[in-house]
C-alpha cells in the first residue's frame, strides 16, 4: 500500500488453465457478452483468434490500472487457414500460423481513457502511483511457466 493509501492487485497471466480459459472468452466474444467488437469479428473471421491472457493495462490518460484479458485479434497466416469454425486454443504465446489483425482498445473504467497494455509481465515496468504518482512497493510474483 502507498502512503497515499492506494493499493492495487492484478493476477496476471492464466497459466495451465488457459485452454479453458480461452474456449470461455471466445464464447463469451462471440454471443456479444465482450462486445460488439469481438462478436463482429468472429462473425467475420470464424477461423480468427483472440490472446485470452490476463494482462496489466494503465490509462495513458491518468494512470489508472487495470486487469483484464488482452483480447487482441488474431488471423491464421495465408496458406494456415483451416474449415475449423471454432477457434483453437492459442498457447500463451501466438503461434507461427497466427498474425496479429488489430489490438483490442481498452478503455479507462476512470476516465475513458486510452489504456495501454503493460506487456509481458517477465519484463520490467515502470509504474508509478495513479493517485500521489510515488514509485509503489510490489510484491513478488510467480511465474508458471
Amino acid at each position: 500500500m502507498q502512503k497515499c493509501g492506494y493499493s492495487f492487485l492484478a493476477l496476471l497471466g492464466t497459466g495451465f488453465v488457459y485452454p479453458s480459459v480461452y474456449q470461455e472468452t471466445v464464447e463469451k466474444a462471440k454471443s456479444g457478452e465482450l462486445g460488439d467488437e469481438l462478436k463482429e469479428f468472429f462473425e467475420t473471421h470464424p477461423n480468427g483468434a483472440i490472446n485470452a491472457e490476463t494482462v496489466l493495462l494503465r490509462c495513458k490518460k491518468c494512470g489508472a490500472l487495470e486487469e483484464d484479458k488482452a483480447l487482441d485479434m488474431y488471423l491464421p497466416k495465408k496458406g494456415k487457414e483451416t474449415d475449423n469454425e471454432s477457434a483453437a486454443p492459442l498457447p500463451r504465446s501466438i503461434p507461427e500460423g497466427y498474425v496479429l489483425h488489430k489490438r483490442y482498445p481498452h478503455k479507462c473504467d476512470r476516465c475513458c481513457g486510452e489504456m495501454e497494455n503493460l506487456g509481458d509481465m517477465n519484463k520490467p515496468i515502470a509504474l508509478k502511483c495513479p493517485e500521489c504518482g510515488s514509485k509503489p512497493q510490489t510484491e513478488q510474483t510467480i511465474d508458471w511457466n
